[in-house]
């Protein structure tokens, strides 16, 4: 009753729970090379990027502080008294940016420095990514053994609690006894329902950190 009005829900008689957290999927069913995964983070390719602006903004800034060749062609027709005459001129100037020259040279460089680190950048937060996945599948795996346990756990409650129910039938036990078995395995049954959850979350976090979020 109590869990029904802290659901908003209307308590009824016959009202059961019961345990819907299948596993369906073991560790290993979900497994993923973890350098391949890597590829499909957004993190890795937003990473990329900011490595491609870097680079584009120093050619920019090279490009900025190239000599600059400008190409002219002119052309003159004359045509006095049925004297028809042609005349073309070619023309080029090249312009070489000494003044800013050192000023430039510096913005280079900043920008070079600035691929490197986010080259480094790149390079040190894929393998915290790769060090996550590993973590994440590491726990998974843990989470799993959990189950089996659990489900070990709640076999032995089962036949514990047959055990003594049978007895005291027959006179044997005392209700007391009867009680405890009863509260052990629901225990029992209560942790199972706790760590086939926790196996929920960490199957859903770790699809996550392979890029891989769907249920």
């Amino acid at each position: 009753m109590a869990f029904c009005q802290h659901l908003g829900i209307e308590y009824y008689d016959g009202f059961d729970l019961t345990d819907s957290l299948i596993i369906s999927e073991a560790p290993e069913s979900v497994y993923t090379n973890h350098t391949e995964a890597l590829q499909n983070r957004k993190e890795f390719s937003m990473l990329n990027k900011a490595v491609d602006a870097e680079v584009l903004k120093t050619r920019i800034a090279i490009g900025e502080n190239l000599p600059k060749i400008a190409i002219g062609v002119q052309g003159l027709y004359l045509d006095q008294f049925d004297n028809q005459n042609t005349y073309g001129i070619a023309f080029a100037t090249l312009s070489i940016p000494i003044s800013g020259w050192w000023a430039a040279s510096h913005k280079i460089k900043e920008h070079k420095i600035k691929e490197d680190i986010a080259r480094n950048n790149l390079e040190q937060k894929s393998e915290l990514m790769v060090l996550q996945m590993e973590k994440g599948y590491k726990d998974l795996n843990e989470s799993y053994r959990q189950i089996m346990i659990a489900e070990s756990s709640v076999k032995q409650a089962q036949e514990h609690h047959k055990v003594i129910e049978d007895n005291y039938k027959a006179g044997v036990v005392n209700t007391s006894d009867l009680l405890e078995a009863q509260a052990i395995l629901q225990d029992s049954e209560n942790q199972l329902l706790e760590v086939k959850n926790n196996y929920k979350m960490k199957l859903l976090y770790y699809k996550k950190t392979i890029a891989k979020s769907e249920l």
